[in-house]
């Protein structure tokens, strides 16, 4: 989790050496997750490492390498269960693609990820506000 937050932080702020060297240390321990067969947290870390990686494509003006492996990330955290052990994903995937698509000038693509977002982890702040604000400047405009 922090190297994941290490990457989002580095890619936003666009040090993308930072950003590198925290995806590195996510595919290290995706490689010992499975190594030790521990393939639920592997997957968890590699949904992880897929989406530090998107965000570091988005800093490097890749647009569509971007898109395709955060929409790549939110489809794997999709298809896999919620451990009973965890309170959930820190930054859901398909929360982090629909800021995407907001950084992209793509909101009504981000409304639909918002809205995923909020069927599946209901009552997350971050997405019931990016929500209210892409439908208030729909409205405003």
């Amino acid at each position: 989790m922090t190297y994941f937050a290490r990457a989002l932080g580095a890619s936003h702020t666009r040090d993308n050496a930072k950003a590198i060297a925290a995806i590195d240390s996510l595919t290290s321990i995706e490689q010992r997750l499975r190594a030790y067969g521990e393939g639920y947290w592997a997957e968890q870390v590699a949904i992880e490492r897929l989406g530090a990686s998107a965000w570091l494509e988005l800093a490097q003006n890749r647009d569509s390498d971007a898109l395709a492996h955060m929409r790549e990330a939110a489809a794997r955290e999709d298809s896999t269960e919620k451990s009973a052990v965890t309170p959930g994903p820190l930054a859901p995937a398909r929360e982090l693609l629909g800021d995407m698509l907001v950084a992209l000038g793509k909101p009504a693509e981000a409304s639909a990820e918002y809205r995923a977002t909020l069927a599946k982890e209901p009552n997350r702040r971050h997405a019931s506000e990016r929500l209210k604000a892409i439908s208030g400047k729909s409205a405003g405009s």
